[in-house]
């Protein structure tokens, strides 16, 4: 029979090993899990964010759409701060496509279509708006968007316009017997009510004519020189001089029409000016003043006193505001109904 002993080396050293392995355990800590990403914990394992009737809402569709945002929170902010903003962000965004959807499958079932021909009508009014098609195209590239993202957006806003519109009567759908969910017609005793409710929106501020003499400085020692420059010009007014002629030849505000400033509120002005125009006649000059680092003198040329305008006077302004209060609300309501009409998961996003 055959006998075999181990070395002691090498005995020596397993019993090294497994004495020293706890050791080492206990030194370094608990093996450390993998950091989970704060995105793993807003969308299941399926990737499904949320469901509105029949159509799914993906995390990569939410994410897609705030992709240039989190970029910016991101570089604003240290990661902890940046987490918290960005499920806010998260969350806010799938609650707005969740809507959008339940809009866009109800213009559908409405059969409601937007041409082409609007699409690109409303492109043109966005891009006259920034001044030009390159600078259009720089602000889409800037917040994340293509030009094709631009008309998805803005078909889809139209689709919800028009549905809307259906609903509470501004369009009516092409069939027998269609009634309007939402009243928009606006009656006189309507009018009459908004009038007497609202009788500040329909006063007539007190207005003024003015011509100015209005020269700026830039440190302490030039409007010493420029208050001496405004005296010097106040006198010859009071000799005789034209005011106006005085104003194109020294003043920096509207040279071109001899310092004239047409009719405008009174009280657009903070002290002392205000306070001067208050008090000043029709054809009398303030003394020199001061404000936001310009010296000047003020002429009244003209002066109208504020009045309440009668009610016979703003019919159509009536009509238009009484119209604008209750589309308001009814689009709010019409909002609030599709999102109650439709199945959506999970059921938080639901509430209002």
């Amino acid at each position: 029979m055959c006998s075999f002993e181990r070395p002691r080396v090498v005995e020596v050293v397993v019993v090294a090993l497994l004495l020293c392995a706890p050791v080492a355990a206990w030194c370094q800590g608990e093996p450390q899990q993998p950091v989970k990403d704060w995105r793993d914990e807003l969308v299941p394992v399926d990737g499904i964010a949320a469901k509105v009737n029949d159509e799914i809402v993906t995390g990569g569709e939410v994410f897609k759409r705030i992709e240039t945002q989190l970029d910016v929170l991101r570089r604003t902010y240290p990661e902890d701060e940046f987490v918290l903003k960005a499920r806010e962000l998260w969350k806010r965004e799938l609650k707005a496509l969740v809507e959008e959807k339940i809009v866009l499958q109800a213009a559908a079932k409405e059969g409601i279509k937007i041409t082409d021909d609007a699409v690109e009508k409303q492109i043109e009014s966005e891009i006259a708006k920034t001044g030009s098609r390159e600078a259009y195209e720089q602000m889409l590239l800037q917040t994340g968007q293509t030009m094709e993202k631009a008309r998805e957006r803005i078909r889809n806003e139209l689709l919800a316009r028009d549905l809307i519109y259906v609903r509470i009567g501004l369009k009516w759908k092409k069939e027998p017997g269609f009634v309007p969910l939402h009243d928009t017609f606006v009656s006189p005793k309507e009018m009459q009510e908004y009038y007497d409710n609202n009788l500040k929106e329909f006063y007539a501020e007190e207005k003024l004519k003015t011509r100015w003499i209005v020269i700026p400085y830039s440190s302490p020692a030039e409007r010493e020189k420029i208050k001496r420059e405004l005296q010097s010009i106040m006198r010859q007014i009071e000799a005789g001089a034209d005011f106006g002629l005085m104003a194109r030849c020294y003043s920096k505000l509207k040279p071109e029409q001899d310092g004239l400033w047409d009719w405008h509120p009174r009280n657009i002005f903070a002290a002392p000016i205000e306070d001067a125009l208050t008090l000043l006649k029709v054809g009398e000059t303030s003394e020199i003043l001061e404000k936001g680092g310009a010296v000047c003198v003020v002429k009244v040329e003209g002066r109208q006193d504020g009045k309440q305008k009668a009610f016979e006077d703003v019919q159509e302004e009536l009509k238009q505001r009484v119209m604008q209060r209750k589309v308001s609300d009814s689009f709010v309501k019409v909002r609030r109904e599709l999102l109650r009409e439709a199945w959506v998961w999970p059921p938080e996003l639901q509430e209002r």
